[in-house]
């Protein structure tokens, strides 16, 4: 077993600039430890809806000057935050909102 390659490499952020940058120096890392990742992706979390401009920008500068593309968004949601307060289990959110339909679009780029 190869203990130095990587399938695949998640590198979950939160919705600030020091996140993002950490992110970014995360994906940089791998390379001087000669740590092969076969696909990395970028998922920003818990984010104001609507995105702000300023924050977008930051993300697009990201993955543009990295090697570390954007798998998507995921939105701050009331609803996660009620969920996780009164103990119950994500699994029981209803399909339907924001929050699970940017989880599963994140999926299909991510899983193939």
């Amino acid at each position: 077993m190869n203990l130095r390659s990587i399938d695949l490499l998640l590198v979950i952020s939160d919705p600030s600039a020091r996140g993002i940058l950490t992110a970014k120096r995360i994906s940089e890392l791998t390379k001087p430890l000669a740590i092969e990742i076969k696909e990395k992706h970028l998922i920003v979390n818990r984010t104001p809806d609507p995105l702000p401009e300023e924050l977008y920008a930051k993300i697009k500068e990201t993955t543009e000057s990295t090697d570390l593309p954007l798998a998507g968004i995921l939105s701050s949601s009331d609803e996660l935050i009620h969920q996780e307060l009164s103990g119950k289990s994500y699994l029981s959110l209803d399909d339907d909102g924001a929050v699970i339909q940017q989880a599963y679009e994140i999926f299909s780029k991510i899983i193939k």
